[in-house]
């Protein structure tokens, strides 16, 4: 049957499609839904109700009862969920508010009392926080988006630290004593990890995106063949049936200047119907902040104009002294190569006044935004259609602190930012009382740009003080984002052409220079460093940095990486199964 299935779906029109989708891949190793199964009896006899209905309230997910009185509900998401049983004759009976696991199969049985008339339904309530998770065989923690809420944390990766056999040190976070970066981390689904840099948990979650938040550190299957010491995987929320929302703030703005940081951060959650099976979920977290010292800085100071001469007696106007009361400008002697030669260089001094901010330093802050939304589109049968969308931007400016305090040309900064998009269709072909036949779909899309080097001076002062500490804008940096040499090459794309030329000495040094002319630059041409990555974080020995020095002191950095997966799988369940 399944062979005749396979055949007549390579002849139709999805026949592009069909050859991919039936491959098992590392993308499918971590559910983002669960299975609901059961039994509906009569509660006098004990006898099986035969084709009674059972669903999930709110959704299209439902199944009827076989001669045995099971049943059984694949791709029930993650979350609290109601689910109702019915049958003429009988009174419906419902429990509500019953915690589904991703990748976990939950139990639910129903006893209907017979009913001449029809009376209301009978609501149980559900488990919330079932002890022992059905089908768990390994060593896994399960944290649910009800106790993430709780938690006193501001990122998900925090979360995963807090399990058993995940460990945090200096040089990063290691499972089951496993290498850093040797764990496989998924969303929804889709792997996050970066192959060029080989950084396992590439893309960032808000923490009120999250449902539910598994850490297996035990022992797990040929299919997580991209995973060596353990398996992360994230789902995140869905719009329910209902419209809800929340906003937070939090500010240390108010506090006293020796306690303040200028922190400041926003949280907002939106979610719920759009039209029809059509619904959407967004989460968003906005965090800003004034760099800072961990203690009460010593008190600085800085320069702030001319100071006067107003010494009596010392300001005379006499041997290159200044008059009284004058700017403090002095004639003072300075050595030379040639005998007898008498040399001298005017210094004017500054006038200071102490620098009154707490434990901020000047001319830097750092800046964080993530995102997640997803679209979800309930079909007929069960079958759905999900969109999703991760977004990160991380951006800061100003490392010197004090001693860029007036050095214009020497302030830079940081932009990274990651997107990933993916599309996930769960498509149910046959369903009867006793087996379901179904496909699964997965295609997903990210991208990884950083930036780092000097940024441009109108920026720098346009946003040196942002309100409340977020920035809406990209960092600008001082220098053409093209990067085009005098060659033409371009020197943040490099072709192989290019490569190839510079590696046999066919492009003269020079050449290279993005800022011809500019002889106080130094290490000013294109530099190809090669394999500086670890192996095992980097098996196929990518390098996708390139670096040029830009202006002052700091280099020009730009790195980007794209990724494209893409899986599928066929589902076969018969009644009673746990697959």
């Amino acid at each position: 049957m399944l062979r005749n299935w396979f055949r007549g779906t390579f002849r139709s029109s999805l026949a592009a499609v069909a050859l991919a989708l039936f491959v098992a891949s590392p993308l499918f190793g971590q559910a983002t839904a669960g299975k609901i199964q059961g039994r509906v009896t009569d509660e006098a006899t004990g006898a099986p109700v035969v084709g009674a209905q059972v669903i999930v309230v709110g959704s299209t997910l439902g199944n009827l009862t076989n001669d045995q009185g099971f049943y059984f509900i694949n791709e029930v998401p993650a979350g609290l969920q109601t689910t109702r049983a019915e049958f003429i004759g009988y009174r419906a009976v419902e429990i509500a508010d019953e915690r589904i696991l991703a990748g976990q199969t939950t139990t639910l049985n129903f006893q209907l009392a017979a009913s001449a008339v029809e009376l209301d339904v009978i609501t149980v309530q559900g488990e919330r926080n079932p002890l022992v998770p059905r089908d768990q065989t390994s060593t896994k923690s399960i944290i649910k988006g009800e106790i993430i809420d709780q938690l006193p944390l501001d990122n998900a990766a925090s979360i995963v630290v807090l399990q058993p056999g995940v460990i945090e040190t200096n040089t990063g976070r290691t499972i089951r004593g496993g290498r850093q970066n040797e764990e496989s981390v998924v969303i929804n689904g889709v792997l996050s990890r970066a192959f060029g840099t080989g950084t396992a948990d590439n893309i960032a979650l808000p923490t009120n995106a999250l449902e539910q938040v598994d850490v297996n550190v035990g022992a797990f299957s040929a299919e997580f063949g991209e995973g060596q010491s353990g398996v992360i995987s994230f789902v995140t929320r869905r719009g329910g049936p209902t419209l809800t929302g929340s906003l937070q703030g939090l500010s240390d703005q108010l506090g006293p200047d020796n306690w303040r940081t200028n922190f400041n951060r926003a949280e907002l959650t939106l979610g719920g119907p759009i039209a029809g099976p059509l619904s959407f979920f967004v989460a968003a977290t906005a965090q800003g902040q004034d760099r800072n010292s961990t203690e009460l800085e010593v008190e600085h100071f800085s320069a702030n104009g001319f100071d006067t001469c107003d010494i009596e007696g010392f300001c005379n106007g006499e041997n290159g002294k200044p008059n009284f009361g004058e700017i403090a400008t002095f004639d003072l002697p300075r050595s030379s190569t040639s005998p007898g030669a008498i040399d001298f260089v005017s210094v004017t001094a500054p006038t200071f006044i102490p620098f009154e901010n707490g434990r901020t330093i000047p001319n830097g802050w750092t800046q964080q935004d993530l995102f997640h939304g997803n679209l979800n589109w309930q079909l007929p049968r069960g079958s759905r259609i999900n969109f999703s969308f991760n977004r990160n931007r991380n951006q800061n400016m100003g490392h010197q602190g004090f001693t860029t305090n007036f050095n214009f040309d020497g302030i830079d900064g940081t932009l990274n930012t990651r997107n990933s998009f993916s599309m996930s269709w769960f498509q149910t072909i046959s369903q009867s009382a006793d087996q379901q036949l179904a496909f699964d779909l997965l295609v997903a899309y990210s991208t990884d740009r950083s930036t780092n080097g000097m940024l441009d001076q109108e920026w720098w002062l346009d946003n040196m003080d942002p309100g409340l500490g977020f920035v809406t804008k990209n960092l600008n940096f001082a220098f053409d984002e093209e990067g085009r040499t005098i060659t033409g090459f371009d020197a943040f794309d490099p072709s192989e052409e290019m490569i190839n030329a510079y590696r046999s000495n066919a492009i003269p040094r020079d050449s290279l220079i993005l800022f011809p002319g500019r002889e106080d630059i130094t290490a000013i041409s294109q530099s190809l460093p090669g394999l500086t990555r670890n192996l095992r974080s980097n098996p196929y020995g990518m390098e996708t940095t390139f670096n040029i020095a830009g202006t002052g002191e700091q280099g020009i950095r730009k790195t980007s990486e794209d990724r494209l997966q893409c899986a599928g799988r066929s589902t076969g369940n018969l009644v009673g199964s746990t697959a």
